[in-house]
């Protein structure tokens, strides 16, 4: 088949500001003097609550309340009011701040809501406000607990028992600008070891602030009645797993193929990497994070993960007897030989240092963290600090980061054989969430898909060993989204292989134990053998990150954001997979596999009846753009199967406190037979003397699956129309409307984003050649 590269896409001129739409509805029916005085007995009882928790030698004291709402949010009224908002939940719950506890303002605005109706009004006053108002309530110190400690079983204050030790990550909440932040670590730090505790580490990020700390029981009790203090919990534990080795010599293999020196770089943030002779020769540089850790591999993990992003399927390579490199690798240490973090370091400032180094130093763009805290799991559509510093870092830096989903173990004890029985069901369990960080918006998050039944030579003859998979079905041990604020994850599936039940233990084995159950790659001790086999979504999340690198060897110049839209345009879900969740529900593919596995060929290349055409560009906040699509006259009219596939990436601005985890959102439109001044006439905002905006006839928009309600909650979005009869009553251009939309982040300026078209006919009908002659060539 010939391959050809794609083309760009045709930007119409005009930019205009998009038209809003929704709005708040009207304030619910109340009786106002009743509902003034309650609210206003709710607000008493939350301050004196802080006000008999405060000590005069702990922190400057701030006022923290819980607020519940009926619908909107109605950030702008609380900031009228000198109350900021911390943070927002799904169930219209929020966190607010004031420097003090007088609230003059909204006790003002409350009294007047509560005389209730007067003279010439239809309304009390401030009703769109105070009506749309549930509950005030304080936040308890039962509610810092974090979920790991939670998990611990430390659920009320006095679980933390005096006179034990604990190794504690406090994260305060966002309170504003950078200054007011460290002086409020300080106050807690200062506060702490003046109890006797140790600070062990501190990080302050754009908005994320946190401190380490080691200290006693009774110094945590105490920092749980802090306002200041949004979470108190453990720190991260690395969901890692060490394996069996596979017996090969370096004698037995096939010839070690070249590679460029300027091949694609993968950064590693993992364990290290060692000097494994299949690899020593294209490591461009190794660092440790901290610099104590060394930069060896002493647990396994980072190796095992470095050779597949660079071999990848090492297994089908040996087999087919070949032996190539796809791209060079740098690493950062992490974790060290018990698989730990350091505690000298909070998770955040961690992932910044080693990816910030990696990046300024070697000039990396691919980044692989196939680690996951199994103990935080991502609820109600909110991730931690972890997630969003990896966001924040791909915005930044303009770097691909791809994340492991993380594994969790079907079945154990006496319900072990259920892992064989109830697949898949349990894979849908509220339990297989995804974990931190893999619910991240901006980052690429990997489950796993089974490579066969795991079936070798010393199993098929057992009849008590039975598979649970069989080739391209979810694996026993990958997790299912959604991610941030509901969004489709993960990203992406490939082959991390598949777990067996061994009858005669009663027990589940990987490639641990059963190489054939697990993906090969390198052995981190290659004295004494070359490579290993493992089971888990960590040995899938290096597969993706090289065919990302691969297009970024065909795209050199390619924004993070387009590299994410052309995997994403190269992605589908495994028949084999959608036929074993059918019975599940239609969402259940979407959950687990998200967009597919990426055929990198596809990502990387047009042919001749599959075009794709792309876009890098930015939009103003509250701006849309429109796209000219050129359609050939066969692909109208030619009998067949045919579609067009828009994907769409950005990086938008994000915090972990918020209900809208992103600041910016953006979508998409396909519009067909519509004159180009009435889309721009439909989607620009209008003055109040313009008139209604101009209605859009159904059949001018191209229905889209997934739908704008599914696809828009994700920062990576894509979308098919498929077509069967002649179309050719629509004409020979379709309209591409992509919108950028303010949340939170209104001042964020222009956004940047990537669009890929793809145009496809089942025929072998020349497209690429037609399109070529409408559209210029990138150079």
């Amino acid at each position: 088949m010939a391959r050809y590269d794609h083309l760009q896409l045709v930007r119409l001129p005009e930019r205009l500001p998009r038209r809003k739409t929704g709005g708040g509805g009207p304030p619910p029916a109340r009786n106002a003097g009743g509902h003034s005085r309650r609210l206003g007995d709710e607000l008493d009882g939350a301050i004196a609550a802080q006000q008999r928790r405060r000590r005069p030698d702990a922190v400057d004291p701030s006022l923290i309340l819980r607020v519940e709402m009926n619908a909107a949010l109605l950030e702008d009224e609380w900031n009228k009011v000198g109350l900021t908002v911390l943070s927002s939940d799904e169930d219209r719950t929020m966190v607010l701040f004031a420097s003090s506890d007088e609230l003059d303002e909204f006790r003002t605005k409350l009294e007047a809501y509560g005389r209730g109706v007067q003279p010439g009004r239809q309304n009390p006053a401030y009703a769109s406000f105070i009506a749309n108002i549930e509950s005030f309530s304080e936040v308890s110190p039962r509610d810092r607990i974090g979920m790991r400690a939670r998990e611990a079983g430390l659920v009320e204050v006095e679980d933390f028992q005096v006179g034990e030790s604990y190794i504690v990550d406090i994260e305060l909440w966002d309170l504003g600008r950078r200054e007011v932040r460290e002086r409020k670590t300080d106050d807690v730090a200062r506060y702490a070891e003046a109890l006797g505790a140790e600070e062990l580490d501190r990080h302050i990020g754009p908005s994320i602030t946190m401190v380490r700390l080691r200290c006693d029981g009774t110094v945590v009790r105490s920092l749980l009645t802090i306002e200041e203090i949004a979470d108190l919990d453990f720190p991260p534990e690395p969901d890692l797993a060490t394996g069996e080795l596979v017996d090969l010599a370096l004698g037995d293999l096939p010839e070690l193929g070249a590679l460029d020196a300027d091949a694609p770089l993968i950064g590693i943030i993992d364990s290290g990497v060692n000097d494994h002779p299949l690899i020593e020769d294209i490591i461009a540089g190794a660092i440790g994070v901290p610099a104590a850790l060394g930069t060896a591999d002493d647990y396994g993990h980072g190796t095992f993960v470095g050779g597949i992003a660079t071999f990848g399927d090492l297994r089908g390579q040996l087999g087919a007897g070949t032996l190539a490199r796809h791209a060079r690798l740098c690493s950062a240490k992490v974790v060290d030989h018990d698989g730990k973090f350091p505690n000298s370091r909070v998770t955040p400032k961690l992932m910044r240092e080693a990816i910030g180094r990696l990046h300024d130093d070697y000039g990396c763009r691919i980044f692989v963290v196939a680690l996951g805290d199994r103990k935080k799991l991502i609820e109600n559509g909110k991730v931690g600090p972890w997630a969003q510093t990896l966001d924040e870092l791909v915005r930044e830096l303009d770097i691909v980061i791809v994340v492991a989903a993380g594994n969790r173990q079907p079945r154990g004890g006496l319900r072990v054989e259920e892992a064989v029985t109830d697949y898949p069901r349990y894979l849908l369990e509220n339990a297989n969430r995804l974990c931190e960080p893999a619910g991240g918006m901006n980052i690429v998050t990997v489950g796993s898909l089974a490579h066969g039944d795991g079936l070798g030579p010393r199993a098929a003859d057992n009849v008590g060993i039975r598979p649970i998979t069989g080739a391209m079905e979810p694996s026993p041990f990958t997790r299912i989204g959604p991610g941030a604020r509901g969004a489709i994850k993960p990203d992406f599936v490939d082959i991390g292989g598949t777990l067996l039940y061994d009858g005669p233990t009663a027990a589940l084995r990987g490639g641990e134990v059963r190489p054939e159950a697990g993906v090969v790659s390198l052995h981190y001790q290659p004295v004494d053998r070359l490579f290993a086999a493992r089971s888990g979504t960590s040995h899938a999340a290096p597969l993706v990150a090289l065919k990302a690198s691969q297009i970024l060897a065909r795209f050199p110049d390619a924004s993070a954001n387009l590299v994410r839209a052309l995997l994403a345009g190269g992605a589908s879900i495994p028949q084999e997979a959608t036929a074993r969740v059918n019975l599940l529900g239609d969402p259940a593919a979407r959950a687990l596999c998200g967009h597919g596995r990426v055929d990198a060929e596809r990502a990387a290349y047009s042919d001749d009846s599959r075009v794709v055409l792309y876009a890098e560009d930015e939009l103003p906040v509250d701006h849309f753009a429109v796209y000219q699509i050129p359609i050939p006259e066969p692909f109208q009219t030619r009998r067949g199967r045919r579609h067009v596939r828009v994907s769409l990436a950005y990086d938008p601005p994000v915090r972990h406190s918020r209900r809208d985890y992103n600041g910016v959102s953006m979508g998409f439109r396909l519009i067909r037979g519509c004159d180009t001044d009435k889309i721009f006439d439909h989607f620009r905002k209008r003055a109040p003397d313009d008139g209604p905006f101009p209605e859009m006839e159904p059949r001018f928009n191209c229905k889209l699956d997934p739908s704008s309600t599914v696809r828009e909650k994700s920062s990576l979005q894509t979308a098919t129309v498929t077509f069967q009869r002649d179309v050719s009553q629509y004409g020979d251009n379709y309209y591409l409307v992509v919108r950028c939309a303010s949340g939170w982040a209104g001042d964020a300026g222009q956004q940047a984003f990537a669009v890929t078209v793809e145009i496809a006919h089942e025929a072998e009908i020349p497209l690429y050649e037609r399109l070529r002659q409408r559209v210029r060539v990138r150079v």
